[in-house]
């Protein structure tokens, strides 16, 4: 759980299984894409045609394998079909070369796609992250109480690349300074868009 100042802290994971709205219901049939938009929405039994301040989008980021024998790695974010918003591009070599580096660097990308989103589609207040990496969604919700323990969690150990998350959380906080919310949804099911974005990179 995440905090902004003197705000109430803000929750950063989305559960379906937590609203009755979205219970028990496929994770593919939350999703409803706004063609005039070029988005998709958040999709709910009280909203079938997708909630309007809502937006989902998902990334992926990876490194390229030894085989590949290509240095670096790369990412993409889809929005939707055709969306103009759709993005992907290379990545620079990290050390260690590693798979959640390329995540977090995906997440930074896809937080440039949803200024320019919210720009756009003012009216959006809740925004939809989806990642397959359990250390995205669980760094970004437990770091309040990382930061006032100086980048240790209540398990002792420190989260890795703590400078670097500590930057992606003040660029939530960005976003949550305006009244919107961000929620990581871990469903690695609705990353293959993404997968495919990053793949012909």
């Amino acid at each position: 759980m995440a905090t902004n100042g003197v705000r109430q802290p803000v929750i950063r994971i989305f559960n379906p299984e937590d609203d009755p709205s979205t219970a028990g219901t496929e994770h593919s049939d939350l999703i409803a894409y706004d063609l005039a938009h070029e988005i998709h929405h958040l999709r709910s039994r009280l909203w079938p045609i997708g909630e309007h301040d809502t937006v989902v989008v998902s990334i992926k980021g990876m490194r390229h394998s030894t085989i590949s024998q290509r240095p670096g790695g790369a990412y993409g974010i889809y929005v939707g079909p055709k969306s103009c918003y759709n993005a992907n591009g290379g990545l620079p070599h990290m050390t260690p070369h590693i798979e959640r580096r390329y995540e977090m660097e995906a997440l930074s990308r896809a937080l440039e796609v949803l200024r320019n989103i919210v720009i756009n589609n003012p009216d959006i207040l809740r925004i939809f992250v989806i990642t397959d990496s359990d250390f995205l969604s669980s760094a970004l919700s437990e770091i309040h109480e990382v930061l006032m323990n100086a980048g240790f969690p209540q398990s002792g150990n420190r989260i890795p690349d703590f400078e670097r998350v500590k930057q992606l959380h003040e660029h939530l906080c960005e976003f949550e300074a305006t009244g919107r919310t961000i929620q990581f949804w871990n469903a690695p099911s609705l990353t293959r868009k993404a997968y495919e974005l990053a793949m012909v990179t």
